[in-house]
């Protein structure tokens, strides 16, 4: 409840300050209008952001579109049709086939996992595209200025809760594909991939015929997310940190050192609540001058440390991951299975021995996908069952 009133409360000065300063009430309507056209689009960008793009770009070129997307240039682009129509037959043909197998399956969700991030970006330059090609904001504007960049501060707050609002509702979106992909019945995902091509083309078109329609869809689907999102964060955390990021690592030259600033710095999953940071979640782990240290980065605002003891603590590796804890096991952090090569480098950092509990197997293959066949098995797949 209230990341949903932290959410009202950034809409809310969008719809004021077209108020504020327009006298007449029917321009004051088509303002907040236009801004309900520009939501419309990210109902359909939650569920796929590249066939949502190509889709509206060519019902644009078609002469079908709402307001926003007509004096948007954004869509008005062949570049912009062509690239997304490309990534939208990429993804619908490969999707459903690499989905049908849970093993390369995993290709699948490292592929949603990078294509949410771009869908932030994207999301970003539609909103900002137009300001790109426009003169300054009218003097009676509140306007930032960053660089050669200036934006008013309705833009400014368009892109905060526009950005806000499909970051929860693209987890939430991976979190229900996420357990789906551990369900036993491997077709279920072939046929998930499909079904989202369709929805985000049916979106697309309810945004066009009745904008005010689609946005009160993003409100339900937004407060309905709102209630499952720490839930689904914990869950996304375990599928990007044990599945995504050991394949993203395959083309990572790694290291335990943070650019040899420190002398040790690596994620690592929290397996344990601990005095500042809650379990499930991804922080780094850290040794500067022989002192240990948990730490997250946060956008603007500072990082937040936590010291550490390791007394008495051990390495455990498995195949699926490296444990660090202690006898009691009141403490754990997990490292995944990209730093098996590395597991007595960070032993000798940590001054913890190692034990190893299973035999380690060596990614191997010459293609991506006979390195990720190597890297996983069902019996990791039935782990991440038993970690959700």
């Amino acid at each position: 409840m209230r990341k949903l009133l932290f959410f009202v409360s950034l809409l809310l000065p969008s719809i004021v300050f077209a108020q504020e300063h327009l006298e007449d009430v029917t321009q004051t309507v088509a303002s907040n209008a236009l801004l309900i056209d520009q939501f419309t689009l990210l109902t359909p960008m939650s569920i796929n952001p590249y066939t949502s793009i190509f889709v509206t770009a060519l019902f644009s070129k078609m002469g079908y579109h709402n307001d926003f997307v007509a004096t948007n240039p954004f869509f008005d682009n062949w570049v912009i049709l062509i690239t997304f129509g490309i990534l939208f037959l990429f993804t619908s043909i490969m999707r459903p086939s690499l989905g049908s197998n849970q093993i390369t399956g995993i290709l699948v969700k490292v592929d949603e996992y990078l294509e949410s991030k771009a869908a932030i970006v994207i999301n970003i330059l539609v909103i900002l595209f137009p300001v790109l090609l426009s003169d300054v904001p009218g003097t009676e504007e509140v306007v930032f200025r960053a660089s050669f960049l200036t934006v008013s501060l309705k833009t400014l707050m368009v892109v905060i809760v526009s950005t806000y609002a499909l970051t929860v509702l693209m987890t939430i979106r991976f979190f229900v594909d996420t357990l789906i992909y551990l369900s036993p019945i491997p077709l279920v995902d072939t046929g998930l991939q499909i079904f989202k091509i369709i929805l985000s083309v049916v979106l697309v078109v309810i945004g066009i015929v009745s904008p005010t329609f689609s946005f009160v869809i993003l409100l339900l689907m937004l407060l309905v997310s709102l209630f499952f999102y720490k839930k689904a964060k914990i869950q996304l955390n375990k599928m990007k940190y044990f599945l995504i990021l050991p394949v993203i690592n395959l083309f990572i030259k790694k290291s335990i050192k943070d650019k040899n600033i420190n002398d040790l710095s690596l994620p690592v999953f929290l397996g344990k609540q601990t005095s500042k940071f809650s379990k499930g979640k991804i922080v780094r782990l850290e040794k500067e001058n022989d002192v240990f240290y948990l730490v997250k980065e946060r956008f603007i605002l500072p990082k937040v440390k936590e010291k550490i003891l390791l007394e008495d603590f051990t390495l455990i590796q498995n195949r699926f991951d490296i444990a660090l804890t202690d006898q009691e096991k009141t403490f754990e952090i997990f490292i995944n299975r990209s730093y098996h090569s590395l597991v007595e480098e960070i032993s000798v950092a940590l001054n913890v021995p190692v034990i190893q509990e299973e035999e380690i197997n060596e990614v191997s293959g010459n293609s991506l996908l006979k390195k990720v066949k190597s890297l996983f098995s069902k019996k990791d797949l039935s782990q991440m069952k038993s970690m959700a």
